[in-house]
Formats: C-alpha cells, sequence, structure tokens
C-alpha cells in the first residue's frame, strides 16, 4: 500500500473500500473478504444507512479499530433537522458526530466530511472545524464540492478542506477541480472510480484500455486504478467479488507510461452522476 500525507500530516492509504451501497449480512459478508484482502480505509456515511452494520462487525472483530480508518459525512437533512428525520430540532454537527461514533461503535472517527454544499455548509463547516480543534477526529473535509464553493469556503472559514471526495473516472476527470485543489493543498479522493450504470460496461470494455491492461499483464479495472493513483489521487473502488477486491489493492507494481495516461485523460466526456445528488 502506498499513501499521501494530507496538509495536518495526516496519512491515507491511496486505496480504500467504499461501502454504499452494501448493509446487513452482504456488507458482512464483503468485509471479511477487505479485511483479508488488507484494506484499511472505510467510506461510509449518514445517508448509506450502514454506519450501524460497521458497528456491527467492528464489534464482532470482522474488522479491528486500531487497524482501520473510518470515514463518515454529515448530510443536509441531517444536519437542518426534518421531522421525517426524527430529528424534532437544529442538529448540530457535533451531535451528528457522536449518534455515527455510537453506530459505528467507535469513541472516533478518522475522517468527517460534509456529504454535499448545503444550505447551510459553511456554518456546519466551521462547526466541523472546532470538532477537529477539539482532538474529536483525525481530518476534516468536504464531499461534491466544486471550485466555487471550495472558494466559498474559504471566504467564509478562512482555510481550504483537507479532503474533497467527488465521481472521479476516465469519463469523468475533473481536471479543473483536481488541479484547484492541488493548488490550494486538498486531497482529492475519487468515488466511482469505474462510473456508475452503462458507463462501468463502457470503460471496462474500452479497447485500448484492454490494450493497455494487456501490456502490464493487468485488468482495465486495475489500470483505471492506477491512472487514478499515479496522480496522486486516493479513491475507494468498491465490489462484492473476492478477486476483484484482491485485485484493486494491486494497482502499485506497475507504472502508466505518459502516452497511457493522457490517452485515458482523452476519454473524458464530463459524464458524472454524483456532483450534487445529494439533499440541499
Amino acid at each position: 500500500m502506498e499513501y499521501v500525507t494530507l496538509r495536518n500530516g495526516f496519512k491515507l492509504p491511496m486505496i480504500g473500500f467504499g461501502t454504499f451501497p452494501l448493509k446487513g449480512e452482504e456488507l458482512e459478508s464483503v468485509l471479511k473478504m477487505t479485511s483479508a484482502a488488507g484494506y484499511q480505509l472505510y467510506d461510509s456515511a449518514f445517508l448509506y444507512k450502514n454506519e450501524e452494520d460497521i458497528g456491527v462487525c467492528l464489534k464482532k472483530g470482522i474488522l479491528k479499530r486500531d487497524d482501520v480508518l473510518l470515514t463518515s459525512k454529515i448530510q443536509g437533512i441531517q444536519y437542518t433537522g426534518r421531522r421525517r428525520c426524527l430529528y424534532l430540532d437544529r442538529i448540530s454537527v457535533k451531535k451528528a458526530y457522536r449518534l455515527s461514533c455510537r453506530k459505528f461503535n467507535t469513541d472516533h472517527l478518522d475522517l468527517y466530511l460534509l456529504h454535499s454544499p448545503f444550505k447551510g455548509y459553511a456554518k456546519a463547516y466551521k462547526e466541523l472545524m472546532t470538532l477537529y480543534k477539539e482532538g474529536k477526529v483525525k481530518a476534516i473535509g468536504v464531499s461534491n464540492f466544486d471550485i466555487g464553493e471550495l472558494q466559498n469556503l474559504y471566504k467564509e472559514c478562512g482555510e481550504y478542506p483537507m479532503v474533497n471526495q467527488i465521481e472521479l473516472h476516465p469519463f469523468n476527470t475533473m481536471k479543473p477541480i483536481v488541479a484547484f485543489c492541488k493548488e490550494h493543498g486538498i486531497q482529492v479522493e475519487a468515488y466511482s472510480p469505474f462510473g456508475r450504470g452503462n458507463l462501468v460496461s463502457e470503460i471496462l470494455n474500452n479497447p485500448k484500455l484492454k490494450e493497455i491492461a494487456s501490456v502490464h499483464g493487468k485488468t482495465v479495472g486495475q489500470v483505471v486504478l492506477r491512472w487514478i493513483v499515479q496522480q496522486g489521487i486516493v479513491t475507494i473502488p468498491r465490489s462484492t467479488n473476492a478477486e476483484r477486491i484482491r485485485q484493486n489493492l494491486e494497482v502499485f507494481d506497475f507504472f502508466l507510461s505518459d502516452e497511457e495516461m493522457n490517452y485515458i485523460d482523452s476519454l473524458n466526456q464530463n459524464k458524472g452522476y454524483g456532483a450534487h445528488f445529494q439533499t440541499k
């Protein structure tokens, strides 16, 4: 495994595991595979409704808390409070954090993010900063923020987030945001690295990507993940297949040439599903 160091000195594995939309027995079965494969970084969220299931796996010892880094995210409805979510009054970031910790069966989270630029996100991020300064979480950041929203966050809060988690894959390379984040010390973390829906098949069956994979003795999935991490970007692929779960970690023993990297860059079509899919 290779790691990146955030600007506060905290290290993140370059490859983690995305848990959405896994729940219950299926999630438990998959986490047994990821644990055996050696995954350390796990991504969840209030919105995914699987924090408690991950907590069960921690309690059972399927995952060992000292060996893993837990990520969760606070969502707009959760923060502002809605009766249908059983919140009768406004809920603060601290309360949301304590609730997630209780569900995870842990006393702290490692990475805590705002899930989207929901209404009042700057005020929420200030509360997140306080949580970090109090030592309750190792690192903080955002998800699905564009350049304008990152700039506004800096204007309102006086600092940029440590992490920006965005949808990034060969058909949605997000070059302007990636460049902006690198310029301002924001670590990019890519979710949906193989796209979504029909895009997954289009990417994994691309003839040129198959050719590149064959040259390196790798799968197309491994080539895509290598393209991401070779840019210095963390990624959190998800799979329920034991072989692919193992393969997704085996991307640090080869390099893509500049020509190969440029070809994958050229596939960009600005096709993304997740830019602002969360309720604001």
